[in-house]
């Protein structure tokens, strides 16, 4: 099998899991998982910074080195920016007086945004993996499996969320598509340009971050200390951190 169909092959792979996340959330009564969104939220909020600081900022930090990290801080600055942009106009906005039917919306907000950031994440991780399958297969293989693991939970965790509102199945559909599908997308458009540049990565990846920082100060940080004293909120953080590092020790 050569290369080329190989990480496509992989990166396909990817999708199947997205939607075992996705189609795993059915398992359970989505009664007793509305009552549970402490808990989603607490997992989310420690996800995300577990993945900043563990897979980010070192991929950064290799893309760029020192020489070229003032190159960080202007694109984590920009990553920010387009986040509160789209934080603006997205609707469901938390303007912290909600009604519970405004709560709901803020969820699927919140599913959204997080969708936003881990689509175009898992772009750019798509291309990385196509340019690591040139060097090494099991590189890649290891790779592909650390990014299904957080695919499954990843997912699970958005699609509870979309569940929260009357949200258009079709939007959710698509949400879900591009979550799974963008790792290929990602791996199909270095195949076709096949031009590989570190500081062009480290430059993506630092507006990947600075989304992600964004997302975590201003739509997961106030709920999850609001409710830290809570047994779901304290669990939820723990469990997000130990999935993380299971994945990091893949």
């Amino acid at each position: 099998m050569s290369k080329n169909v190989c990480s496509i092959v992989l990166s396909l792979g990817l999708l199947i899991f997205t939607l075992i996340g996705c189609f795993s959330t059915y398992l359970f009564e989505q009664k007793k998982l509305s009552k549970k969104i402490d808990f989603i939220l607490a997992v989310l909020f420690s996800f995300v910074i577990m993945l900043s600081v563990l897979y980010l900022f070192p991929e950064v930090y290799n893309c760029l080195g020192f020489k070229h990290l003032y190159l960080f801080f202007i694109f984590l600055v920009v990553g920010a920016i387009i986040m509160r942009v789209i934080d603006h106009y997205l609707p469901g906005h938390d303007n912290n007086k909600l009604t519970k039917k405004e709560q709901k919306k803020n969820y699927v907000h919140i599913a959204v945004m997080s969708s936003i950031i881990f689509i175009l994440y898992n772009f750019i991780i798509g291309m990385e993996l196509y340019n690591t399958i040139l060097i090494s297969t099991s590189e890649t293989v290891q790779l592909t499996i650390d990014l299904a693991i957080r695919n499954i939970i990843l997912t699970f965790l958005i699609y509870i969320l979309l569940n929260q509102d009357n949200f258009a199945k079709w939007y959710k559909g698509l949400l879900i598509f591009f979550l799974g599908i963008s790792n290929l997308l990602g791996t199909i458009l270095m195949m076709i340009i096949n031009i590989s540049s570190a500081i062009t990565s480290g430059i993506f990846f630092s507006i990947i971050m600075g989304m992600a920082i964004y997302f975590i100060v201003y739509e997961l940080y106030r709920k999850v200390i609001k409710n830290i004293k809570k047994k779901q909120t304290i669990y939820g953080i723990i469990f997000g951190v130990i999935w993380v590092l299971i994945c990091s020790l893949i």
